[in-house]
């Protein structure tokens, strides 16, 4: 078993004794719950986030993205985009106004005529050594005037500014400030074709993963779909905080700093741009699970050597039958091929449990507001 390995099933089992002692202060220490008698659930998707401290989640994007900023000074006089737009490369974005380019050369080539009737009128007394010193003076400035226009030239030309690929246009700001006042880009390409998984770690577990490393991707709708990949990048500098970010594992909770890593994956097949997944380190194990893998504390063996998950239904509390396939002794899980999924609520087992109890649901969220209480 490698360095690596060995920290991350340490980290998973604290986190493991953690949301079990959580639980019983849900059970035989929140307020209420003795004298209402109800048993907490809570969805089974939920529970597994908080017991595997080596799943993140993740995003679908493209493999580039092409910011198409202002130029300082500028001003926009069209754009041929929209949010949503399908490009190919070398198509026009947005036109910048040139209006002034054009007057300015106008004006600057009346200046350079004006300079050549100049010399034109010394040039009778050229041998006079003043005369012709300004005269050098005189075609030194028309040099300079024609570089001048040559940079109002080049601001035409490049008046309309095209996409280098074929892609979706992200966004769009005519302003070229956000809702926030922040600078934005005018025009922003994402690149059609093969996908990338962008992810977040936090600094705690930022050492647990290395560029080149294998990783599996799941579905979080359904986790038995996956793909495989391996890391291609990790940010050095962390991710400006966003409220909306899901994020799986533990760690230093919100307060501590994510840095984004992002996974090139094997095939993208049946991922769509923008879907959410979850991310686990290691190719062998994630890869060639099948099934559902649920934490081996909420699996009960009766005497007869069934396996049952005690589960909420319709507000009451059931014993439900679970079909048990492999077993993973060094993550602590059982191989579920029947009888769960991850929306199904279930509660940690009990030897008090009867079937019929009145269930309530526990959440995240809810967990969050009762020990803020």
């Amino acid at each position: 078993m490698t360095k690596k390995k060995k920290i991350i099933i340490a980290v998973a089992g604290l986190v493991l004794i953690l949301a079990l002692a959580i639980t019983g202060w849900f059970i035989f220490g929140h307020p209420g719950a003795e004298e209402t008698g109800d048993v907490y659930v809570q969805k089974l998707s939920e529970i597994m986030g908080v017991v595997t401290a080596d799943r993140f989640s993740g995003v679908v994007e493209a493999q580039q993205t092409q910011d198409y900023k202002k130029l300082e000074g500028q001003t926009i006089s069209k754009i041929y985009v929209t949010q949503g737009q399908t490009v190919n490369a070398g198509d026009a974005l947005f036109e910048y106004d040139v209006t002034e380019a054009r007057n300015n050369m106008q004006m600057t080539n009346l200046e350079i005529e004006g300079l050549n009737q100049q010399i034109n009128a010394l040039s009778g007394s050229a041998s006079d050594p003043n005369v012709k010193i300004e005269i050098i003076q005189l075609q030194t400035e028309i040099q300079s005037k024609r570089m001048e226009i040559q940079g109002y030239q080049q601001q035409i030309d490049q008046s309309v500014v095209k996409t280098s690929f074929s892609g979706i246009v992200k966004s769009v700001s005519e302003s070229g400030y956000d809702s926030q006042g922040m600078e934005a880009p005018i025009v922003s390409v994402m690149e059609s074709g093969e996908y990338r998984i962008k992810c977040k770690i936090n600094e705690q577990q930022i050492s647990l993963i290395n560029v080149g490393d294998p990783v599996t991707v799941r579905s979080r709708v359904d986790e038995t779909k996956t793909w495989t990949g391996k890391v291609t990048k990790i940010e050095t500098e962390p991710a400006s905080s966003n409220q909306n970010d899901m994020y799986y594992g533990g760690g230093g909770g919100d307060t501590a700093s994510q840095y984004p890593f992002y996974v090139a994956l094997d095939t993208t097949e049946d991922l769509m741009l923008g879907q959410h997944v979850i991310v686990e380190p290691g190719s062998g194990e994630g890869g060639s699970k099948e099934g559902l893998w649920v934490d081996q504390s909420l699996i009960v063996m009766d005497e007869d050597g069934t396996f049952y998950a005690w589960v909420g239904e319709n507000g009451k509390l059931k014993k439900r039958i679970v079909e048990i396939g492999d077993i993973d002794d060094e993550n602590f899980t059982f191989q579920v091929l029947s009888g769960l999924s991850m929306s199904d609520m279930v509660a940690w087992p009990d030897d008090t449990y009867k079937e019929g109890m009145k269930v309530m649901e526990m959440s995240s969220m809810s967990f969050s507001e009762d020990m803020e209480g």
